[in-house]
């Protein structure tokens, strides 16, 4: 086992680089030398970034073995950055469109253009640049829009160039450490087929079309203390395939936000992650935000009452705290039909313990679409407080006999529907404490979709009507009148502090003890102590098992 040092301006072979100092180019290898060498298991790559950002792909040079990886870190102190464009110089001006600038000779169109770091500003034609960093490309030529000479107006204007700051191909056991991934004209960092069992630790992917990718026989790789953001599309893509899945990926103690759905650029795109044929995996305590097309979405295809096809199943989704999601896009290109957790064609998911506030345009903050068999508890929800929209929800066929899906022991505050339902019915609800809901605190879109309903144990809190089976409303009285809901209460649930959300509960509060004590598995650890939380630095604070 062995540490070699790479640096850009390196001049030193493998056996000159070990334990190399990085202000010593005689001692460190340059990136294309480090790449052609062979290693063995235990080996490390220190990445140092003394010289400057690597203007290359750094395509995974060796793998390690159960038990001994291979490492490809930066090294200790440094913040090395790999960078998927060009810096280009020599722009001409345009013959006959004042401050338009452009350079022949661009044989493939960019995704993307920077101009210091900014990102342009995407146009059909030369004639349509009117702004300071438009640009477009036409023909092998690439335009910008600059009053003055970018050569001299910029430091860097770089085009988006290579399909990877990061490539690993059938490498696996390797862990990935402190490297910054930017600028790439597709996936900041990929792992194809094969490539098991890698972790990104510490790393940092922006700017990009993708942050992470993993396909098929990527199994159990694990990103920990990552941030994945500003991407023209997801900040985590998973995508297994119509026969084989991508198993026991995890993620935890992430950040992925701000990932963007831009029109000419991408279609379908800007999540927090989106995942097709995941199975078997964790994510877990991360923060997720302002994603344009939601948080967590896992996706399929297929009909509904069969084998989901692309779906993710047996997955869990716990303690992660999502925010100000969706907006843009959707199906059909209807934002209402983006959430911040999605389950889409995707059967016997966990939901637990997440914090999920603040939807944005017309989105929920948890939905369960074309999906079955989830186990959706102990979330807190609030800020669904759009006309005609609510904290949780099934849409699209969702549920059905044999596919129930499950609500339980979740606090949903402050939305205008708690709960929305329009799949196909036989949805069960225990424990479920619905407060501040403005219109109603369940509302299911016909008869016909309210088939099979289960629900008691829950505290309902709001005067009039709480409930419809659309077009008929019920009170509180009139629905345990109907012979629903026999043992829930409609009462104020006096949480200690709810607009600092504290949902703890005030002494003398009507739910303590009102619960369904036995609620079966997996629910019953929502109500033992070990599962009280305290999350986002103790703003919101939840102690369950009392009720």
């Amino acid at each position: 086992m062995a540490s070699y040092t790479v640096r850009v301006g390196g001049t030193g072979n493998k056996a000159a680089s070990v334990d190399g100092d990085p202000t010593n180019v005689a001692e460190c290898m340059p990136l294309a030398t480090a790449l052609g060498e062979s290693y063995s298991p235990g080996d490390v790559l220190l990445f140092a970034d003394t010289g400057g950002e690597y203007y290359a792909t750094l395509t995974t040079p060796s793998a390690g073995e159960a038990g001994t990886y291979f490492y490809q870190q930066a090294y200790p102190g440094h913040s090395p950055v790999f960078n998927g464009s060009d810096v280009t110089t020599g722009w001409e001006a345009h013959a006959t469109l004042p401050l338009v600038w452009q350079k022949t000779g661009i044989t493939k169109e960019p995704s993307m253009i920077w101009f210091d770091d900014v990102r342009g500003t995407k146009k059909d034609n030369a004639a349509s640049l009117t702004t300071q960093m438009d640009w477009c490309w036409v023909s092998d030529v690439a335009y910008v829009y600059s009053a003055t000479d970018p050569d001299a107006a910029y430091t860097a204007v770089e085009l988006a160039a290579r399909r990877y700051c990061l490539l690993s191909t059938a490498k696996p056991y390797v862990i990935t450490d402190g490297l910054e991934f930017k600028h790439s004209d597709w996936l900041s960092a990929y792992c194809v087929s094969g490539s098991h069992h890698n972790k990104f630790l510490n790393c940092h992917a922006h700017d990009s079309m993708v942050g992470f990718k993993l396909v098929t026989t990527a199994d159990d790789c694990t990103f920990d203390s990552c941030i994945t953001e500003y991407h023209t599309g997801d900040g985590f893509a998973v995508s297994g395939s119509d026969t084989v899945f991508v198993y026991r990926m995890t993620i935890t103690n992430c950040i992925s936000r701000e990932n963007m759905w831009i029109e000419g650029i991408n279609t379908g795109s800007g999540t927090g992650i989106k995942a097709f044929a995941l199975k078997d995996s964790t994510v877990t305590k991360s923060i997720w935000n302002d994603n344009d097309q939601g948080g967590i979405r896992f996706d399929g295809g297929g009909i509904i009452g069969e084998a989901s096809y692309w779906g993710c199943e047996y997955n869990t989704v716990s303690e992660n705290i999502l925010f100000e999601n969706g907006g843009v896009g959707g199906i059909g290109g209807d934002p209402s039909q983006v959430d911040q957790i999605m389950m889409e064609f995707s059967d016997h998911n966990d939901v637990k313990f997440n914090v999920v506030y603040d939807c944005v345009d017309g989105g929920y903050n948890i939905g369960i679409s074309r999906a079955g068999s989830c186990n959706v508890y102990g979330n807190i929800t609030w800020g669904a407080t759009g006309t005609s929209v609510g904290s949780i929800r099934t849409y699209f066929g969702a549920g059905g006999e044999g596919r129930t899906n499950r609500f339980v022991g979740n606090i949903v505050d402050d939305s205008y529907w708690g709960f929305s339902f329009n799949g196909s019915g036989y949805e069960y609800l225990r424990n479920n404490i619905m407060t501040g809901c403005t219109n109603l605190c369940i509302r299911w879109a016909s008869a016909a979709v309210a088939v099979g309903y289960d629900g008691d144990y829950n505290c309902f809190h709001k005067t009039g009507d709480i409930v419809k089976i659309f077009p008929d409303a019920y009170s509180f009285s009139e629905w345990q009148t109907a012979g629903y809901d026999l043992n829930s209460i409609d009462d104020d649930p006096l949480f200690t502090d709810p607009d600092n959300r504290d949902y703890t509960f005030q002494a003398g509060s009507p739910c303590i003890g009102v619960g369904d004590k036995s609620p079966g598995e997996p629910f019953n650890e929502a109500l033992h102590p070990s599962s009280d939380i305290t999350t986002a630095g103790g703003m919101i604070i939840v102690d369950r098992d009392d009720y």
